[in-house]
């Protein structure tokens, strides 16, 4: 790497730094909002795709962990469709959309509900002429959209406990500085 390039890169995390730039959540990311995605047990999501879905929540939830610790409850439904894209000029599809959507509920441990979203998916495959073939590009396309769906949805949850706890920290904030505080 050259020295220019090191020196560009030096400053770009200066900058990002300097503006307030901080992680939503991983290694170096807010620890109440990891500690928050932890907390999260998904509950059983229905068919192939929602064990998937469920796997990878998991994962991304709480990673290196045997499940979420409870206190939240993550419902999600999910609604999957396939739309032919394309056509030759014999009328025969060869491109497919598979369109996966959830609707995500968050529930406290009151049972109310924190969070209700709804998230798509949409991936797309070539129809082959070889049947076994086309069955594997279709489970592809399907696969590939469970883990776009996951990843929206943990960066959906990761934002509503950031928003949460900066909302709480502001609440805080003005008991600290008022009468008697020492400030």
């Amino acid at each position: 790497m050259s020295w220019s390039r090191l020196a560009l890169a030096l400053v770009a995390v200066l900058a990002l730094e300097a503006c307030g730039f901080r992680p939503l959540y991983g290694q170096a990311g807010e620890p109440a909002v990891r500690r928050q995605l932890q907390a999260v047990e998904v509950g059983v999501i229905e068919g192939r795709l929602g064990r998937l879905l469920r796997l990878d929540l998991d994962k991304r939830l709480s990673p290196g962990a045997a499940g979420g610790g409870g206190q939240y409850r993550l419902d999600v439904a999910l609604n999957t469709r396939v739309e032919k894209m394309a056509y030759r000029r014999d009328g025969t599809p060869t491109l497919e959309r598979v369109i996966v959507a959830g609707d995500v509920r968050l529930l406290r441990p009151d049972g109310g509900v924190a969070l209700a979203d709804r998230t798509t998916a949409v991936t797309s495959y070539d129809i082959l002429n070889e049947h076994f073939a086309a069955i594997v590009a279709r489970r592809d396309a399907e696969d590939r959209a469970v883990r776009l769906l996951a990843d929206d949805i943990a960066n959906r949850l990761a934002l509503h406990f950031a928003e949460q706890a900066e909302r709480e920290g502001a609440a805080a904030a003005p008991a600290e500085t008022g009468p008697g505080s020492g400030r």
